[in-house]
């Protein structure tokens, strides 16, 4: 996360030694470091907001591989600006708004909204400490801000509606909400108690509806639902609309324990969250990139390696590293003699779910589809596969997997030598026997 300006002095006192935790079920992968706050476009460029000790901010458009495209905008801030705030682009990638800071006057910043077309740009306010943007259309922003007007530092934190294309702003409510995200109805999820000095276990998610935005009642923190509690200081929040899901950042500030962890939670159950990555460092983008067709964006364990992907920059005081971190399937493997003509031969399972189970199936090759297709468990596209079910066999009883999620099935004996007959695959199992996905195939 790109924390406030006076977090950012903090961070210079995290402990630099970081080892990464990554959840079964997932991989980290490295990946290239946009200079500035980056946002990826659809094509897979990016969009980087880019401030120094001089009075311009500049939008720099790079490729997918890290090199320089092309200069977009140039932002002219009177009394200069060193530090970006927020940058965030519109649903339509037609516009940006970026918030940028002057940390060593510490007296205020600047929030733009620019045309990412033709470089122009208008500034929209200003703030002082609070400010948090997502856009609600690709015309319409919510902003978090600690001040209305110029000159007016009451204490409060407002909600704000901004109309770009009217140039209007409309009051919406006094929250004190930190991270923004929208949901697919048009909601708006939010993290509560926003300040490093919340006690542990007191921050919230909550979230107003689509009819609680576009109402004439202002709002107060009593009117939103806050659908989790318990936290520690939530800085990103991301919906994911395949299982409606929350994925946000939780960071525990304690010098002697510094953690930051990415969370997923379900909000149909949300009692079974899962913490996917821990790292003792600061997390600054969040965001899904899908990649698999029909199941794109289904960000979930044991899925399709690749399915879908955040994209993580953790900080911490000597550097910045980016990575996706991907969904990753369990595999098949095979082994012995019987694989290639007569003999013995087994299967293993890697990668599985731990203390989970695992059941072997086969189906004849002649009627494997290569193009697997994602059957729904539970309204979920959990399992992938490339058989006809009607011609799938259970070839072996259920095997239960060790606590590195492995397991082996056999051994086999292949009499004939036959090869190129059969493909197998696993169904995989949690430790409570719900259905979690399914196994790369293997066929001979």
């Amino acid at each position: 996360m790109k924390l406030p300006p006076p977090l950012v002095a903090l961070g210079l006192l995290f402990p630099s030694a970081s080892v990464a935790q990554v959840a079964p079920g997932f991989a980290q992968v490295p990946t290239t470091c946009i200079p500035g706050f980056d946002r990826e476009l659809e094509g897979g460029d990016f969009l980087s907001l880019h401030a120094t000790f001089a009075n311009v901010a500049r939008i720099h458009r790079w490729a997918a591989d890290g090199s320089f495209v092309e200069n977009v905008a140039e932002i002219s801030v009177e009394g200069g600006v060193d530090s970006g705030h927020s940058w965030v682009i519109s649903p339509d990638e037609s516009r940006g708004v970026a918030a940028l800071w002057n940390w060593v006057a510490g007296e205020e910043g600047w929030f733009f909204s620019i045309d990412l077309e033709s470089g122009e740009y208008q500034e929209l306010g200003t703030f002082t400490r609070e400010f948090r943007v997502v856009f609600e259309t690709a015309s319409t922003l919510l902003v978090v801000t600690d001040r209305l007007q110029q000159g007016d530092t009451d204490g409060e934190t407002y909600l704000v509606r901004y109309d770009l294309d009217s140039g209007e702003s409309t009051l919406l409510g006094i929250v004190r909400a930190g991270a923004l995200a929208m949901g697919p109805a048009g909601e708006l999820y939010f993290s509560t108690e926003h300040w490093i000095g919340a006690p542990d276990g007191s921050v919230g998610i909550g979230r107003f509806t689509a009819e609680q935005l576009r109402g004439e009642e202002l709002l107060l923190d009593r009117d939103a639902e806050v659908v989790l509690r318990g936290l520690d200081f939530v800085s990103h929040i991301h919906f994911e609309p395949v299982a409606k899901a929350l994925l946000f950042v939780e960071t525990d500030f304690d010098r002697a324990d510094f953690q930051s962890r990415i969370r997923r939670v379900e909000l149909d159950d949300p009692v079974s969250g899962q913490t996917v990555f821990t790292e003792r460092k600061t997390f600054n983008t969040l965001r899904i990139e899908p990649s698999l067709g029909e199941s794109a964006g289904f960000f979930h364990p044991f899925q399709p390696t690749g399915a879908a992907s955040l994209r993580v920059r953790s900080s911490n005081s000597v550097e910045d590293q980016c990575f996706l971190l991907s969904t990753r399937r369990p595999e098949l493997t095979a082994d012995g003699p019987g694989v290639g003509g007569i003999g013995e031969f087994e299967l293993a399972v890697t990668g599985g779910p731990p203390d989970g189970f695992a059941v072997l199936a086969a189906v004849p090759l002649a009627t494997w589809t290569p193009d697997e297709v994602p059957f729904l468990v539970g309204g979920l596209p959990l399992v992938h596969t490339g058989m006809d079910l009607s011609l799938a066999r259970v070839v072996a009883p259920a095997v239960a997997l060790d606590e590195a999620g492995a397991a082996s099935f056999g051994p086999f004996f292949n009499h004939a030598g036959v090869v190129d007959a059969l493909v197998f695959q696993a169904l995989l199992l949690g430790t409570d026997g719900d259905i979690l996905g399914s196994t790369t195939a293997l066929s001979f």
